[in-house]
């Protein structure tokens, strides 16, 4: 009776570890698909995974299962479903993980971007933002606040958004990530071409370039 507990045991121990792998290898799939016209592909996927996932009580496995599929909504402009895919993912995050909350707020705001509701938008991307510094992590903290300065632009509050692109640079050099601060000056630089401020435009653009 010992041994075939054992044994018993044993074959539960490896159905899981098999399932998980299951799962990882679907994940992949539904990423691979998800930004092309096969949106058929990811649904198929996510069918799969999502059972193994519920079955494993694997909650982050859940997110980014549900995460890929608004995604694949998102780019195939079925909005309403990316945010009902983002919604069960907010119900999915650990207890205490700020930096997948910050990370799922900032691709909501974007699909309220989407939507034209700026204003939603704004306050997603400030959540985001607070998240962020509860995260501890400079580069998603200089990220969203970005994403702040995108929103205030897209509201015409140009003043709010031209200190939020000021702050993203700061941040940015500060953490040394120099990707970051490339991508920081840039965005910066644009926002400048936008409001033609073509002085200052051009100086952070030629800053930029150090990054490259």
């Amino acid at each position: 009776m010992l041994i075939l507990f054992c044994v018993s045991g044993f074959s539960h121990l490896y159905a899981n570890t098999y399932d998980s792998a299951r799962v990882k290898e679907y994940q992949k799939k539904m990423v691979q698909f998800r930004y092309t016209r096969y949106l058929d592909s990811v649904q198929h996927y996510f069918s799969l995974a999502k059972p193994l996932a519920q079955n494993a009580h694997d909650s982050v496995a859940l997110f980014w299962i549900h995460k890929n599929m608004g995604d694949a909504y998102e780019h195939h402009q079925n909005l309403d479903s990316t945010l009902h895919y983002y919604e069960i993912c907010s119900s999915l995050i650990p207890k205490g993980n700020h930096t997948l909350t910050s990370f799922l707020l900032g691709d909501k705001a974007y699909t309220y971007q989407l939507l034209y509701e700026y204003e939603k938008s704004t306050e997603l991307s400030l959540q985001a933002l607070d998240a962020a510094y509860l995260a501890g992590d400079s580069t998603m903290v200089a990220s969203n606040m970005l994403s702040v300065a995108s929103d205030y632009s897209f509201l015409k509050m140009l003043p709010q958004a031209s200190r939020y692109y000021q702050k993203a640079i700061q941040t940015s050099v500060r953490s040394g990530n120099s990707i970051m601060i490339e991508y920081s000056l840039r965005g910066y630089g644009k926002f400048l071409v936008d409001t033609e401020d073509w002085r200052q435009a051009y100086a952070y653009l030629k800053k930029r370039r150090r990054w490259l």
